[in-house]
């Protein structure tokens, strides 16, 4: 049976605290589905063609928000499933519900949450709820786009994105800063939203109508206080990443003296050797790659 819903994918560190607790309880479902917080159930609309457009004129006016996750909790002792509700201060999942949702449509009394087992991959509720009493999945996750999926027997499949437009969070620029054969990265403090306690490459958010060129000098002053020379022809290379859109410059040249000026949102910044990647926590495991191809161009 096939079944399609709106959703947010969720990544980074929680993601990966709630797929290990779904391996272990209801491996089933977590190979057929990435951890995620369902907005719109099959049940709710029977007009496919009206769903997708209000999804897309609701993610246009909105923007990123963030939310935690809060207590694991059980229908009928947890044979009815297990889940963790979702903490939203910002309300935003009830009012793109109330968006998408109005007339003809027909919302039903849901509340947001990130399922671990559900009832009808696994029968392991009961115990599962007993086990996850009072452990916490801790970090924030941010959320930039609704995600329109298909899943069956077989998986789940994306059918379409709708980015939050509302905003320029999912555009983001990097720089690959090299220097005597090896490049600059930057620890990211632990209590950051996205991808706390790992090393990334310096850069950030775009801000409103700005380039990825003038939005890299910003960052590269605001976070090491140095003036990049920028090489001309726009980025070395852009690539989708857990649904940013991430501009990335090669930069040889700048000045200024590099520190680490963002002490709120890098613990360290570190001159690393490509050997020496592999025993690093990165932010991403496509970083390994695109750092061994800009160092080598």
């Amino acid at each position: 049976m096939r079944r399609r819903h709106l959703q947010f994918i969720l990544a980074g560190p929680v993601a990966d605290q709630i797929e290990v607790l779904r391996q272990r309880w209801d491996s089933v479902m977590a190979a057929r589905a990435l951890a995620h917080i369902s907005l719109v159930y099959p049940e709710e609309y029977d007009d496919e063609t009206l769903l997708i457009s209000r999804a897309a004129s609701a993610a246009h006016h909105t923007s990123l928000f963030t939310v935690t996750l809060g207590e694991a909790s059980g229908e009928d002792g947890g044979r009815g499933g297990v889940w963790y509700s979702i903490t939203d201060l910002s309300r935003t999942w009830n009012t793109l519900r109330a968006a998408i949702l109005s007339t003809p449509f027909r919302m039903l009394p849901i509340e947001p949450h990130v399922t671990v087992v559900h009832p009808l991959t696994s029968s392991r509720g009961p115990e599962a709820l007993v086990d996850l009493s009072g452990v916490r999945i801790s970090g924030k996750v941010e959320l930039n786009e609704i995600v329109y999926t298909e899943t069956d027997a077989s998986g789940m499949r994306v059918l379409d994105r709708f980015q939050f437009l509302g905003s320029s969070a999912n555009r983001m620029v990097g720089a690959v800063l090299r220097k005597n054969g090896k490049v600059l990265l930057c620890l990211r403090s632990n209590d950051r939203a996205q991808y706390p306690g790992v090393w990334d490459v310096p850069g950030g958010h775009l801000d409103e109508l700005e380039s990825p060129e003038q939005g890299l000098a910003r960052e590269l002053e605001e976070e090491l206080g140095i003036k990049p020379h920028i090489p001309g022809g726009g980025p070395w290379e852009t690539q989708r990443i857990d649904g940013f859109e991430f501009s990335v410059f090669v930069v040889d040249h700048w000045a200024g003296k590099i520190q680490n000026r963002a002490v709120h949102e890098h613990d360290d910044v570190r001159w690393v050797a490509l050997e020496g990647l592999a025993d690093l926590d990165l932010a991403h495991p496509s970083l390994v790659e695109l750092l061994t191809r800009a160092m080598n161009a």
